[in-house]
């Protein structure tokens, strides 16, 4: 999915291109945002400057959305998609919390592996220790 600005004037492509990246990273999603300000632009098009396009497809124009309303349009629009992406980063999420308590689990099993390596090398040393003959001189 990529989206694309088309506004008369650089003020208004800023605005509803900002708009659009707050409203995605609520969201918490990420898309290329490309910005065209030619004059005229949007007339070709029949339709009102500004333009908010996604995929080539004009899903809005004429003002400047707030990113509230472009997040409920995208909500309107891809509902299904935008729901499967959220349980995608959520999956994800759930992955890296249990990796961590694996990892924490390795490390926890090596020290008590060393440990158990340490309290038996000790053992062996005391027991040469004691098996030897006492020299006095």
């Amino acid at each position: 999915m990529k989206f694309q600005i088309l506004a008369d004037d650089v003020d208004s492509c800023n605005q509803l291109a900002e708009n659009l990246r707050t409203a995605l990273k609520q969201m918490k999603m990420e898309f290329p945002v490309e910005m065209d300000v030619s004059p005229g632009r949007a007339a070709t098009l029949q339709v009102e400057s500004p333009v908010l396009a996604e995929d080539g497809q004009v899903i809005f124009s004429g003002r400047i959305l707030s990113p509230e309303e472009i997040s409920e349009l995208l909500y309107s629009l891809h509902r299904a998609e935008i729901a499967e992406l959220q349980k995608a980063a959520e999956r994800g999420k759930q992955r890296a919390h249990l990796m961590k308590g694996v990892f924490l689990t390795l490390a926890v099993l090596c020290c008590i592996f060393a440990i158990g390596n340490e309290i038996r090398q000790r053992r062996a040393e005391a027991a040469r220790d004691a098996a030897r003959p006492l020299v006095l001189h």
